[in-house]
Protein backbone atom coordinates (compact mmCIF):
# COMPACT_ATOMS: atom_id res chain seq x y z
CA UNK A 1 0.00 0.00 0.00
CA UNK A 2 1.26 3.90 -0.28
CA UNK A 3 2.75 4.68 3.41
CA UNK A 4 0.44 7.46 5.23
CA UNK A 5 4.15 8.64 6.30
CA UNK A 6 6.24 10.74 4.34
CA UNK A 7 9.69 9.43 3.88
CA UNK A 8 11.57 7.34 2.53
CA UNK A 9 10.65 3.12 2.67
CA UNK A 10 11.64 1.09 6.02
CA UNK A 11 13.99 -1.38 4.93
CA UNK A 12 13.95 -3.13 8.45
CA UNK A 13 11.55 -5.80 7.64
CA UNK A 14 12.45 -8.95 6.31
CA UNK A 15 11.15 -9.99 2.44
CA UNK A 16 9.05 -13.05 2.53
CA UNK A 17 11.43 -16.43 3.11
CA UNK A 18 8.57 -19.00 1.52
CA UNK A 19 5.97 -17.18 0.62
CA UNK A 20 2.74 -18.39 -1.64
CA UNK A 21 3.14 -17.49 -5.37
CA UNK A 22 5.47 -14.65 -4.59
CA UNK A 23 2.51 -11.74 -3.58
CA UNK A 24 4.08 -10.39 -0.15
CA UNK A 25 2.87 -7.68 2.04
CA UNK A 26 3.11 -4.46 -0.46
CA UNK A 27 3.84 -2.06 2.77
CA UNK A 28 7.24 -0.77 3.38
CA UNK A 29 7.27 -2.51 6.86
CA UNK A 30 5.02 -5.36 6.41
CA UNK A 31 7.65 -7.65 4.82
CA UNK A 32 6.83 -11.45 6.98
CA UNK A 33 9.85 -13.72 7.78
CA UNK A 34 8.20 -17.26 7.90
CA UNK A 35 9.52 -20.50 8.39
CA UNK A 36 12.00 -22.19 6.11
CA UNK A 37 10.68 -25.41 5.04
CA UNK A 38 11.66 -28.38 2.73
CA UNK A 39 14.16 -27.61 0.04
CA UNK A 40 11.42 -27.42 -2.48
CA UNK A 41 9.25 -29.96 -4.17
CA UNK A 42 11.67 -30.12 -6.77
CA UNK A 43 14.42 -31.58 -4.67
CA UNK A 44 12.52 -34.68 -2.78
CA UNK A 45 10.28 -35.77 -5.35
CA UNK A 46 12.34 -38.22 -6.59
CA UNK A 47 12.57 -39.32 -2.67
CA UNK A 48 11.53 -42.69 -1.83
CA UNK A 49 8.86 -43.47 0.79
CA UNK A 50 10.07 -44.54 4.24
CA UNK A 51 13.54 -42.87 3.50
CA UNK A 52 15.78 -40.77 6.02
CA UNK A 53 15.20 -38.14 3.04
CA UNK A 54 11.53 -38.17 3.01
CA UNK A 55 11.59 -38.37 6.89
CA UNK A 56 13.49 -34.91 6.88
CA UNK A 57 11.44 -33.25 4.32
CA UNK A 58 8.20 -34.35 6.38
CA UNK A 59 9.94 -32.63 9.55
CA UNK A 60 10.68 -29.33 7.68
CA UNK A 61 7.22 -29.31 6.61
CA UNK A 62 6.00 -30.07 10.05
CA UNK A 63 8.04 -27.75 11.48
CA UNK A 64 10.02 -30.40 13.32
CA UNK A 65 13.09 -28.63 13.33
CA UNK A 66 14.69 -30.69 15.74
CA UNK A 67 13.90 -34.01 14.38
CA UNK A 68 14.84 -32.87 11.26
CA UNK A 69 18.13 -32.63 12.13
CA UNK A 70 18.40 -36.00 13.79
CA UNK A 71 17.22 -37.09 10.18
CA UNK A 72 19.68 -35.10 8.60
CA UNK A 73 23.10 -36.27 10.82
CA UNK A 74 21.23 -40.01 9.39
CA UNK A 75 20.73 -38.86 5.79
CA UNK A 76 24.31 -38.02 5.75
CA UNK A 77 25.88 -41.05 5.06
CA UNK A 78 23.77 -41.63 1.90
CA UNK A 79 23.29 -38.05 0.04
CA UNK A 80 25.54 -35.46 2.08
CA UNK A 81 24.55 -32.74 -0.19
CA UNK A 82 20.90 -32.98 1.19
CA UNK A 83 21.60 -33.66 4.76
CA UNK A 84 23.58 -30.37 4.73
CA UNK A 85 20.81 -28.19 2.87
CA UNK A 86 18.32 -30.03 5.50
CA UNK A 87 20.58 -29.08 8.77
CA UNK A 88 21.25 -25.71 7.03
CA UNK A 89 17.36 -25.13 6.88
CA UNK A 90 16.86 -26.89 10.39
CA UNK A 91 19.47 -24.53 11.93
CA UNK A 92 17.89 -21.29 10.27
CA UNK A 93 14.37 -21.94 12.23
CA UNK A 94 15.89 -22.41 15.08
CA UNK A 95 17.77 -19.07 15.01
CA UNK A 96 21.14 -20.75 14.75
CA UNK A 97 22.01 -18.54 11.16
CA UNK A 98 25.46 -19.02 11.89
CA UNK A 99 25.54 -22.49 11.55
CA UNK A 100 22.65 -22.32 9.52
CA UNK A 101 25.28 -20.56 6.73
CA UNK A 102 27.80 -22.61 7.58
CA UNK A 103 26.11 -25.57 6.98
CA UNK A 104 24.97 -23.94 3.71
CA UNK A 105 28.51 -22.48 2.50
CA UNK A 106 29.79 -26.45 3.10
CA UNK A 107 26.60 -27.20 0.76
CA UNK A 108 27.85 -25.13 -2.07
CA UNK A 109 31.42 -26.12 -1.53
CA UNK A 110 30.15 -29.97 -2.08
CA UNK A 111 27.83 -29.23 -4.91
CA UNK A 112 29.04 -26.23 -6.62
CA UNK A 113 26.91 -26.54 -9.81
CA UNK A 114 23.83 -27.25 -8.39
CA UNK A 115 21.51 -24.66 -8.28
CA UNK A 116 19.90 -26.27 -4.78
CA UNK A 117 22.87 -25.84 -2.84
CA UNK A 118 22.96 -22.09 -4.14
CA UNK A 119 18.77 -21.67 -2.97
CA UNK A 120 19.33 -22.96 0.41
CA UNK A 121 21.97 -20.25 1.02
CA UNK A 122 20.42 -17.33 -0.77
CA UNK A 123 17.04 -17.94 1.56
CA UNK A 124 19.94 -18.10 4.73
CA UNK A 125 21.26 -15.19 3.58
CA UNK A 126 18.17 -13.51 3.40
CA UNK A 127 16.58 -14.58 7.09
CA UNK A 128 20.19 -12.54 7.89
CA UNK A 129 18.71 -9.46 6.51
CA UNK A 130 15.39 -9.66 8.81
CA UNK A 131 15.67 -6.31 11.12
CA UNK A 132 18.92 -4.78 8.55
CA UNK A 133 18.20 -1.54 7.34
CA UNK A 134 21.27 -1.66 5.10
CA UNK A 135 19.66 -2.44 1.57
CA UNK A 136 23.46 -3.75 0.66
CA UNK A 137 22.96 -6.41 3.15
CA UNK A 138 20.50 -8.21 0.45
CA UNK A 139 23.28 -8.26 -1.95
CA UNK A 140 24.41 -12.11 -1.13
CA UNK A 141 20.77 -12.97 -1.25
CA UNK A 142 20.18 -11.90 -4.70
CA UNK A 143 23.95 -13.18 -5.73
CA UNK A 144 22.90 -16.71 -5.36
CA UNK A 145 19.14 -16.44 -6.35
CA UNK A 146 21.04 -15.61 -9.43
CA UNK A 147 23.28 -18.64 -9.16
CA UNK A 148 21.10 -21.12 -8.58
CA UNK A 149 19.44 -19.78 -11.83
CA UNK A 150 22.30 -20.21 -13.86
CA UNK A 151 23.65 -23.66 -12.52
CA UNK A 152 20.12 -25.54 -12.84
CA UNK A 153 18.95 -28.35 -11.11
CA UNK A 154 15.77 -27.08 -10.59
CA UNK A 155 12.38 -27.85 -10.79
CA UNK A 156 10.13 -25.45 -12.75
CA UNK A 157 8.65 -24.46 -9.50
CA UNK A 158 11.69 -23.72 -8.06
CA UNK A 159 12.69 -21.54 -11.40
CA UNK A 160 9.34 -19.61 -10.82
CA UNK A 161 9.99 -18.84 -6.73
CA UNK A 162 13.52 -17.92 -7.19
CA UNK A 163 12.34 -15.15 -10.22
CA UNK A 164 10.24 -13.92 -7.57
CA UNK A 165 12.76 -13.96 -4.63
CA UNK A 166 14.79 -11.97 -7.11
CA UNK A 167 11.88 -9.12 -8.11
CA UNK A 168 10.93 -9.03 -4.17
CA UNK A 169 14.38 -8.45 -3.12
CA UNK A 170 15.41 -6.24 -5.69
CA UNK A 171 12.00 -4.41 -4.53
CA UNK A 172 12.95 -4.63 -0.75
CA UNK A 173 16.21 -2.99 -1.61
CA UNK A 174 14.49 -0.10 -3.31
CA UNK A 175 16.34 -0.89 -6.33
CA UNK A 176 12.73 0.45 -8.47
CA UNK A 177 14.00 0.09 -12.05
CA UNK A 178 15.23 -3.30 -11.70
CA UNK A 179 12.27 -4.76 -9.90
CA UNK A 180 10.28 -3.40 -12.40
CA UNK A 181 11.79 -5.44 -14.89
CA UNK A 182 11.89 -8.46 -12.88
CA UNK A 183 7.88 -8.02 -12.74
CA UNK A 184 7.54 -7.68 -16.44
CA UNK A 185 9.56 -10.71 -16.62
CA UNK A 186 7.32 -12.53 -14.20
CA UNK A 187 3.98 -10.81 -16.34
CA UNK A 188 5.27 -12.12 -18.93
CA UNK A 189 6.11 -16.27 -17.78
CA UNK A 190 3.26 -15.79 -15.09
CA UNK A 191 0.32 -13.44 -16.64
CA UNK A 192 -2.36 -14.55 -14.43
CA UNK A 193 -0.94 -14.10 -11.21
CA UNK A 194 -2.22 -11.01 -9.72
CA UNK A 195 0.25 -10.55 -7.40
CA UNK A 196 3.05 -9.43 -10.14
CA UNK A 197 0.51 -6.86 -11.66
CA UNK A 198 -0.07 -5.21 -7.75
CA UNK A 199 4.31 -5.32 -7.34
CA UNK A 200 4.04 -3.85 -10.82
CA UNK A 201 1.28 -1.00 -9.36
CA UNK A 202 3.30 -0.60 -6.32
CA UNK A 203 6.90 0.26 -8.15
CA UNK A 204 4.60 2.53 -10.41
CA UNK A 205 3.40 4.64 -7.15
CA UNK A 206 7.04 4.76 -6.76
CA UNK A 207 8.09 6.25 -9.77
CA UNK A 208 5.18 8.59 -8.68
CA UNK A 209 3.03 7.12 -11.98
CA UNK A 210 -0.09 6.88 -9.88
CA UNK A 211 -2.69 6.20 -12.86
CA UNK A 212 -0.02 3.73 -14.12
CA UNK A 213 -0.11 1.93 -11.62
CA UNK A 214 -3.88 1.92 -10.62
CA UNK A 215 -4.50 0.41 -14.34
CA UNK A 216 -2.04 -2.41 -12.63
CA UNK A 217 -3.74 -2.76 -9.50
CA UNK A 218 -7.07 -2.94 -11.39
CA UNK A 219 -5.58 -5.48 -13.80
CA UNK A 220 -4.87 -7.28 -10.53
CA UNK A 221 -8.09 -7.08 -8.77
CA UNK A 222 -9.75 -8.38 -12.50
CA UNK A 223 -8.00 -11.81 -11.39
CA UNK A 224 -8.79 -11.68 -7.79
CA UNK A 225 -11.53 -9.37 -7.13
CA UNK A 226 -11.01 -9.67 -3.17
CA UNK A 227 -7.35 -9.66 -3.07
CA UNK A 228 -6.84 -7.70 0.41
CA UNK A 229 -2.88 -6.12 -1.25
CA UNK A 230 -4.67 -4.98 -4.51
CA UNK A 231 -7.53 -3.61 -2.45
CA UNK A 232 -5.42 -1.59 0.01
CA UNK A 233 -3.18 -0.51 -2.48
CA UNK A 234 -6.45 0.73 -5.05
CA UNK A 235 -7.24 2.64 -1.68
CA UNK A 236 -3.77 4.39 -1.08
CA UNK A 237 -3.62 5.43 -4.87
CA UNK A 238 -7.17 6.73 -5.10
CA UNK A 239 -6.57 8.75 -1.80
CA UNK A 240 -3.52 10.21 -3.69
CA UNK A 241 -5.12 11.16 -6.86
CA UNK A 242 -7.66 13.10 -4.68
CA UNK A 243 -10.40 10.81 -5.19
CA UNK A 244 -11.48 9.54 -1.52
CA UNK A 245 -15.15 8.38 -1.70
CA UNK A 246 -13.93 5.54 -4.01
CA UNK A 247 -10.72 5.38 -1.48
CA UNK A 248 -12.81 4.45 0.99
CA UNK A 249 -14.80 1.88 -0.69
CA UNK A 250 -11.53 -0.18 -1.63
CA UNK A 251 -11.01 0.47 1.80
CA UNK A 252 -13.87 -1.30 3.13
CA UNK A 253 -13.57 -3.89 0.86
CA UNK A 254 -10.28 -5.29 3.17
CA UNK A 255 -12.20 -4.18 6.55
CA UNK A 256 -14.95 -6.78 5.37
CA UNK A 257 -12.25 -9.57 5.38
CA UNK A 258 -10.55 -8.49 8.56
CA UNK A 259 -10.89 -12.05 10.42
CA UNK A 260 -9.55 -13.89 7.51
CA UNK A 261 -6.61 -11.41 7.04
CA UNK A 262 -3.07 -11.85 8.59
CA UNK A 263 -1.67 -9.68 10.86
CA UNK A 264 0.42 -7.72 8.86
CA UNK A 265 -2.67 -6.79 6.39
CA UNK A 266 -5.08 -6.13 9.25
CA UNK A 267 -2.38 -3.40 10.73
CA UNK A 268 -2.33 -1.67 7.03
CA UNK A 269 -5.97 -1.71 6.62
CA UNK A 270 -6.32 0.27 10.00
CA UNK A 271 -2.81 2.47 9.06
CA UNK A 272 -5.19 3.32 5.35
CA UNK A 273 -8.05 4.02 7.52
CA UNK A 274 -6.19 6.40 9.72
CA UNK A 275 -4.29 8.07 6.65
CA UNK A 276 -8.23 8.72 5.03
CA UNK A 277 -9.38 9.87 8.67
CA UNK A 278 -6.39 12.56 8.84
CA UNK A 279 -7.07 13.65 5.66
CA UNK A 280 -10.52 14.52 6.49
CA UNK A 281 -9.07 16.13 10.06
CA UNK A 282 -11.01 13.88 12.13
CA UNK A 283 -7.81 13.36 14.50
CA UNK A 284 -9.47 10.80 16.87
CA UNK A 285 -10.93 8.96 14.67
CA UNK A 286 -7.33 8.82 13.20
CA UNK A 287 -5.75 7.92 16.79
CA UNK A 288 -7.81 5.43 17.25
CA UNK A 289 -7.11 3.38 14.07
CA UNK A 290 -3.04 4.13 14.57
CA UNK A 291 -3.86 2.41 17.84
CA UNK A 292 -6.19 -0.51 16.52
CA UNK A 293 -3.23 -0.74 13.53
CA UNK A 294 0.18 -1.05 16.25
CA UNK A 295 -1.95 -3.97 18.54
CA UNK A 296 -2.32 -6.16 15.37
CA UNK A 297 1.17 -7.01 16.92
CA UNK A 298 -0.21 -8.98 19.59
CA UNK A 299 -1.77 -11.21 17.07
CA UNK A 300 0.93 -13.57 16.06
CA UNK A 301 4.81 -13.48 15.88
CA UNK A 302 5.12 -13.26 12.25
CA UNK A 303 5.60 -9.99 10.21
CA UNK A 304 7.43 -6.83 11.21
CA UNK A 305 4.75 -4.32 13.15
CA UNK A 306 7.24 -2.02 14.57
CA UNK A 307 6.39 0.36 11.79
CA UNK A 308 3.00 0.27 13.05
CA UNK A 309 3.39 1.14 16.44
CA UNK A 310 6.17 3.70 15.78
CA UNK A 311 3.66 5.36 13.87
CA UNK A 312 1.17 5.36 16.58
CA UNK A 313 3.71 6.70 18.82
CA UNK A 314 4.80 9.23 17.13
CA UNK A 315 1.07 10.69 16.65
CA UNK A 316 0.45 10.70 20.27
CA UNK A 317 3.87 12.14 21.02
CA UNK A 318 2.89 14.97 18.50
CA UNK A 319 -0.34 15.64 20.19
CA UNK A 320 1.22 15.85 23.33
CA UNK A 321 0.54 12.58 24.64
CA UNK A 322 3.95 11.64 25.07
CA UNK A 323 3.72 8.98 28.14
CA UNK A 324 0.80 7.37 26.12
CA UNK A 325 3.60 6.78 23.39
CA UNK A 326 5.99 5.44 25.78
CA UNK A 327 3.09 3.16 27.00
CA UNK A 328 2.59 2.27 23.59
CA UNK A 329 6.19 1.06 23.12
CA UNK A 330 6.88 -0.66 25.87
CA UNK A 331 3.79 -2.53 24.95
CA UNK A 332 5.90 -4.02 22.07
CA UNK A 333 8.67 -4.33 23.91
CA UNK A 334 6.82 -6.62 26.48
CA UNK A 335 5.79 -8.46 22.61
CA UNK A 336 8.66 -7.98 20.66
CA UNK A 337 11.86 -7.24 22.61
CA UNK A 338 13.66 -5.25 20.22
CA UNK A 339 16.89 -3.07 19.64
CA UNK A 340 15.25 -0.73 17.27
CA UNK A 341 11.69 -0.47 19.61
CA UNK A 342 14.27 0.14 22.50
CA UNK A 343 16.05 2.98 19.96
CA UNK A 344 12.33 4.18 19.20
CA UNK A 345 11.51 4.50 22.77
CA UNK A 346 15.58 6.96 23.40
CA UNK A 347 14.00 9.15 20.56
CA UNK A 348 10.48 9.59 22.35
CA UNK A 349 12.44 9.81 25.65
CA UNK A 350 14.58 12.41 24.29
CA UNK A 351 11.75 14.45 22.62
CA UNK A 352 10.16 14.38 26.01
CA UNK A 353 13.28 16.05 27.48
CA UNK A 354 13.17 13.32 30.11
CA UNK A 355 16.41 11.75 30.99
CA UNK A 356 15.65 8.97 33.31
CA UNK A 357 13.51 7.45 30.56
CA UNK A 358 16.02 8.17 27.99
CA UNK A 359 18.53 6.40 30.32
CA UNK A 360 16.11 3.03 30.80
CA UNK A 361 15.86 3.58 27.08
CA UNK A 362 19.92 2.57 26.54
CA UNK A 363 19.35 0.16 28.94
CA UNK A 364 17.30 -1.66 27.11
CA UNK A 365 19.48 -1.06 23.93
CA UNK A 366 22.33 -2.40 25.49
CA UNK A 367 21.17 -5.32 26.97
CA UNK A 368 19.09 -6.67 23.88
CA UNK A 369 22.43 -5.61 21.67
CA UNK A 370 25.31 -6.00 23.40
CA UNK A 371 28.37 -3.30 21.99
CA UNK A 372 25.94 -1.78 19.44
CA UNK A 373 27.25 1.03 17.61
CA UNK A 374 23.25 2.08 17.67
CA UNK A 375 23.93 2.65 21.36
CA UNK A 376 27.04 4.23 20.99
CA UNK A 377 25.90 7.02 19.36
CA UNK A 378 22.75 7.20 21.05
CA UNK A 379 24.47 7.56 24.32
CA UNK A 380 26.53 10.28 22.96
CA UNK A 381 23.58 12.12 21.98
CA UNK A 382 22.05 12.01 25.41
CA UNK A 383 25.59 13.43 27.10
CA UNK A 384 25.54 15.89 24.40
CA UNK A 385 22.06 17.03 25.10
CA UNK A 386 22.90 17.24 28.59
CA UNK A 387 25.81 19.88 27.73
CA UNK A 388 28.86 16.87 28.98
CA UNK A 389 30.82 17.24 25.80
CA UNK A 390 33.41 16.02 27.26
CA UNK A 391 32.13 13.07 28.47
CA UNK A 392 30.62 12.63 24.91
CA UNK A 393 34.22 12.84 23.30
CA UNK A 394 35.80 10.13 25.71
CA UNK A 395 32.59 7.79 25.15
CA UNK A 396 33.41 7.92 21.11
CA UNK A 397 37.18 7.99 21.16
CA UNK A 398 36.84 4.80 23.53
CA UNK A 399 34.51 3.12 20.61
CA UNK A 400 36.65 4.84 17.92
CA UNK A 401 39.70 2.94 18.86
CA UNK A 402 38.10 -0.49 19.69
CA UNK A 403 39.27 -3.07 17.08
CA UNK A 404 36.76 -4.86 16.99
CA UNK A 405 35.01 -2.03 15.03
CA UNK A 406 34.13 -2.43 11.87
CA UNK A 407 35.18 0.47 9.09
CA UNK A 408 31.57 1.58 8.63
CA UNK A 409 30.94 1.65 12.33
CA UNK A 410 34.44 3.33 12.77
CA UNK A 411 32.91 6.03 9.92
CA UNK A 412 30.17 6.77 12.04
CA UNK A 413 31.79 7.03 15.12
CA UNK A 414 34.31 9.65 13.74
CA UNK A 415 30.90 11.77 12.28
CA UNK A 416 29.73 12.08 15.47
CA UNK A 417 32.91 12.43 16.94
CA UNK A 418 33.07 15.14 14.84
CA UNK A 419 29.78 17.02 15.74
CA UNK A 420 30.88 17.02 19.15
CA UNK A 421 34.30 19.01 18.51
CA UNK A 422 32.09 21.31 16.10
CA UNK A 423 30.47 22.11 19.44
CA UNK A 424 33.21 22.80 21.37
CA UNK A 425 34.58 24.67 18.77
CA UNK A 426 37.88 22.66 18.22
CA UNK A 427 37.70 23.16 13.87
CA UNK A 428 41.03 21.50 13.72
CA UNK A 429 40.67 18.51 15.89
CA UNK A 430 36.60 18.15 13.92
CA UNK A 431 38.73 17.65 10.65
CA UNK A 432 40.96 15.26 11.66
CA UNK A 433 38.59 13.54 13.06
CA UNK A 434 36.45 13.49 9.61
CA UNK A 435 39.79 13.38 7.63
CA UNK A 436 39.62 9.49 6.92
CA UNK A 437 35.96 9.14 6.44
CA UNK A 438 34.58 8.04 3.49
CA UNK A 439 31.06 9.09 2.30
CA UNK A 440 30.48 5.56 1.10
CA UNK A 441 30.33 4.13 4.48
CA UNK A 442 28.01 6.61 5.91
CA UNK A 443 24.03 6.33 5.55
CA UNK A 444 23.66 10.32 5.39
CA UNK A 445 27.13 11.15 3.20
CA UNK A 446 25.66 14.96 3.65
CA UNK A 447 25.75 14.93 7.43
CA UNK A 448 30.06 14.76 6.81
CA UNK A 449 29.60 17.79 4.13
CA UNK A 450 27.60 19.84 6.66
CA UNK A 451 30.55 19.18 9.68
CA UNK A 452 33.72 19.71 6.97
CA UNK A 453 32.19 23.06 5.36
CA UNK A 454 30.67 24.25 8.71
CA UNK A 455 34.70 23.36 10.13
CA UNK A 456 35.95 24.81 6.99
CA UNK A 457 33.64 28.32 6.95
CA UNK A 458 34.60 28.64 10.54
CA UNK A 459 38.43 28.72 9.67
CA UNK A 460 37.56 31.20 6.92
CA UNK A 461 39.18 28.35 4.64
CA UNK A 462 38.44 28.29 0.65
CA UNK A 463 37.67 25.10 0.59
CA UNK A 464 34.44 25.65 2.60
CA UNK A 465 32.40 26.61 -0.34
CA UNK A 466 32.98 22.98 -2.21
CA UNK A 467 31.96 21.46 0.41
CA UNK A 468 28.82 23.57 1.31
CA UNK A 469 27.93 23.54 -2.00
CA UNK A 470 28.18 19.55 -2.62
CA UNK A 471 26.00 19.81 1.03
CA UNK A 472 23.42 21.66 -0.29
CA UNK A 473 22.47 19.32 -3.31
CA UNK A 474 22.36 16.44 -1.25
CA UNK A 475 20.72 17.30 1.71
CA UNK A 476 16.99 16.29 1.85
CA UNK A 477 14.33 19.10 1.37
CA UNK A 478 13.37 20.44 4.29
CA UNK A 479 16.83 20.36 6.24
CA UNK A 480 16.80 23.64 8.60
CA UNK A 481 20.22 23.61 7.85
CA UNK A 482 20.31 24.53 4.21
CA UNK A 483 19.07 28.25 4.58
CA UNK A 484 22.52 28.70 6.88
CA UNK A 485 24.58 26.87 4.34
CA UNK A 486 22.74 28.82 1.38
CA UNK A 487 23.90 32.10 3.81
CA UNK A 488 27.38 31.28 4.49
CA UNK A 489 27.57 30.89 0.27
CA UNK A 490 26.15 33.96 -0.25
CA UNK A 491 29.13 35.49 2.05
CA UNK A 492 26.69 36.70 4.89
Amino acid sequence: MIPLAVGALSLAAAATLFAKSGAGSLSPAARQAQPLTSPTPGATSSVAPGTWAQRARRRLERNDFQGALVAADALEAEDPARALRVRALALANLGRLEEALEQAERGVDLSPRDGNAFWVRALIYEMRFVGSEDAEALDPSLRDFRAALRWGGLTDERVRQVRRKIAQLLRTAGRIEEAQEAYERLVELEPDVAAHHTNLGFLAARLGRAEVALGHVDRALELEPDDPDALLNRSGLLSSLGRRPEAWEALRGVLAQLDGLTATQGAQAYFMQARLYLEQGAKEQALEALRRSAGQVNRDKGGDHLFYSKQYALALEGYGRGREALQCVDRYLKHRPEARAAALRFEISLRLRDVKEARHSLDLLQRLEPRSLQWVLLSAQLEVQQGQLGRAEALLVSARDDPARSRRERAEIRLGLGGVLVRQRRYEDALAALRDVASADLDAPHELLWLRGGALHSLGRSEAREALEAFVRSAPQGDARLAQARAWLRGR
